[in-house]
């Protein structure tokens, strides 16, 4: 994908080693992870020399089944019995790894268990532990939450200078570059298909139709054939899988602007209790209410003074509804958990809810990733084959093979079968 839109042409910088990540623990102390090996060890060592010999133990296991992971993930769900046949070399090569062998065992394990395994620092476990919280609906002790961390570190083998705002803009000159003609503020209200029941449009909110032979949609599956294609019938089957898509959002959006400079945190900082007290939240989302402290994943600017935080375990709805009251609350209880690391005044904030985002960004249910990637929700989500539904539509989303990342792989996928249709 890099190599045919020739992105770093248009201002996108890549680069291998992992961005400086820090652990906040409670009482002020911090953790550092980075690239700096030697730096990392003596940071942790300082509050547990195990779990830094462990934490080079953590890495040295990531670099071995990540790029077998990644294969996997970046290679189209076969659709067809004949489309096995040309994966069975590989697969047979990945099955005589050692490295696939360690991943089918600890792939079904809980991020607490998983973790377990390298680390004893309750904070650090649950640092480590946040990526799970984003595609699923639960806590740290739910199944497959080492999957998902490992997902999250085969898909995340490159990081972009400057985050997603920075690929979007070289996406953006590259497009343009190229002769696309990009149309902003334009809602989508419907996608048009002609007499023989094939993509060949979509239909905007002024009322303008925009022709084309092929669709590429990046919203989410379900609102792609619930309410882009609501005039179309689907085949019983195809429909039993959309109402079995599940998308439970557990995550909101918080922006505050700080009266006084960040500290030296750029440009990623976790903040969480311990894996007890997160299993414990997760409770409150089940029955609606706001737990005492939450996951928290900032991303630190220091000009202006400015945090970005995810706040985890966040219920879509909460008991009396998203009241200005609930709000205060919620905003007041991420700055109390906040404060010792990030002192001074918050000058302004604002808030999404799970609730927030699905109204104003169309996520269902609020996900931030269209659809909860548990191992069951893989085998009913749309794939990219699943434009035979339509012809001439293909689907580009986080909710399709293989989930949301930075790495836009279904983007990739999608596009790979739309040169080959």
């Amino acid at each position: 994908l890099l190599s045919g839109l020739r992105l770093q042409d248009h201002g996108l910088v890549l680069r291998q080693e992992r961005p400086p990540l820090h652990v906040l623990l409670d009482g002020g102390g911090r953790i550092s992870l980075s690239a700096d090996t030697g730096a990392t060890h003596k940071s942790i060592s300082c509050y547990s020399p195990r779990d830094a010999d462990g934490y080079s133990r953590y890495r040295a296991f990531c670099g071995r089944v990540a790029p077998a992971f990644e294969k996997l993930l970046l290679r189209p769900v076969p659709q067809r019995q004949r489309d096995i046949l040309p994966l069975l070399p590989h697969v047979l090569k990945w099955w005589r790894s050692p490295a696939i062998h360690e991943l089918m065992r600890l792939a079904p394990m809980s991020a607490k268990d998983f973790l377990d395994e390298f680390f004893e620092l309750d904070g650090l476990k649950a640092a480590l532990a946040m990526p799970a919280f984003q595609a699923s609906y639960g806590g740290p002790f739910a199944p497959f939450g080492a999957l998902h961390i490992l997902m999250r570190e085969a898909m995340s083998r490159h990081f972009v200078v400057g985050g997603l705002a920075a690929l979007v803009a070289a996406l953006r000159q590259a497009a343009t570059h190229y002769g696309v003609t990009i149309k902003m503020h334009a809602r989508v209200v419907e996608i048009a298909l002609s007499s023989t029941g094939a993509a060949c449009g979509v239909r905007i909110d002024s009322g303008e139709t925009i022709g084309g032979k092929l669709i590429a949609a990046a919203c989410s599956p379900k609102e792609v054939f619930e309410s882009l294609l609501h005039h179309r019938a689907l085949g019983q089957e195809f429909a039993w899988q959309m109402r079995n898509l599940r998308s439970r959002g557990t995550t909101a959006h918080l922006a505050l602007a700080m009266g006084s400079a960040t500290p030296s945190l750029a440009p990623y900082a976790r903040v969480a209790p311990g894996i007890e007290a997160l299993e414990h939240a997760f409770d409150h989302v089940k029955t609606g209410s706001l737990p005492d402290s939450f996951a928290l994943e900032v991303a630190v600017q220091t000009d202006p003074a400015v945090l970005s935080v995810l706040v985890h375990f966040v219920p879509f709805r909460v008991k009396g509804g998203w009241t200005r009251s609930a709000r205060e609350e919620l905003i007041r209880r991420v700055v109390a958990q906040l404060s010792p690391h990030f002192p001074g005044p918050v000058l302004t904030s604002r808030l999404l809810t799970p609730e927030d985002l699905k109204t104003e960004f169309h996520l269902p249910g609020g996900h931030l990733y269209h659809l909860e990637q548990a191992p069951d929700q893989l085998f009913v989500r749309p794939m990219v084959g699943h434009a035979a539904q339509v012809t001439g539509l293909f689907l580009c989303g986080s909710g399709t093979h293989p989930g949301g990342s930075i790495a836009c792989a279904p983007g990739a996928l999608a596009a790979r079968a739309m040169l080959s249709s």
